[in-house]
Order: structure tokens, then sequence, then C-alpha cells
């Protein structure tokens, strides 16, 4: 079980651009760490 080179399109254009990945990482880990601190 598990992908193949056919469950995907490696040709396939990006969804998300790099800023938006930086950022989505960087909100995510703010929030882990204000849940931490209140957990």
């Amino acid at each position: 079980m598990g992908f193949t080179n056919q469950d995907m399109n490696v040709s396939a254009p990006r969804l998300f651009t790099d800023a938006f990945m930086a950022h989505y990482v960087y909100y995510m880990a703010t929030m882990a760490i204000d849940n931490y601190r209140i957990g």
C-alpha cells in the first residue's frame, strides 16, 4: 500500500508559492508555540 508514479502527476504545476508556504509554516509554528504556552 502506498503511492506509485501512476497515482500522481509529477509534471503538474505547483499549487502554492514558496512565499505562501514560508508564511504558512511561520504561522503554524507561532500557533503551536502559543498553544504550548497556554496549555
